[in-house]
C-alpha cells in the first residue's frame, strides 16, 4: 500500500508560507497576514490529517509520515506496510 508524498510537502510549504506572512505581517504592522496564515497553516493541517490516512484500517498516520526521511512506513494499529511514493 501506498501513500501520495506530496501531502508532506503541501504541508511544509504551508508552514513556509505562515512564516513569510508572519514576517509581513510583522513588518507592515498588519495583523490580518497574521491572522491569514495562521488560517492557511490549520486549514493545510486539517486536509494532510485527512489525506495520511492508513488505506486499511484509516488510522492516522500524521506523525509517521511527518518523519524526517521516512520512505517506508507501518501503520501502528494494523502493523500494514506502507510506502511513500
Amino acid at each position: 500500500m501506498s501513500i501520495n508524498k506530496l501531502w508532506k510537502k503541501q504541508l511544509l510549504a504551508c508552514i513556509g508560507f505562515f512564516f513569510v506572512m508572519l514576517a509581513l505581517g510583522v513588518l507592515l504592522h498588519r495583523g490580518v497576514l497574521i491572522i491569514l496564515g495562521a488560517i492557511v497553516m490549520c486549514l493545510s493541517a486539517v486536509v494532510t490529517e485527512r489525506g495520511t490516512l492508513c488505506p486499511n484500517c484509516r488510522e492516522s498516520l500524521f506523525k509517521e509520515v511527518m518523519k524526517p526521511g521516512a520512505h517506508g512506513i507501518e501503520c501502528p494499529e494494523c502493523k500494514t506496510a506502507i510506502t511513500l511514493e
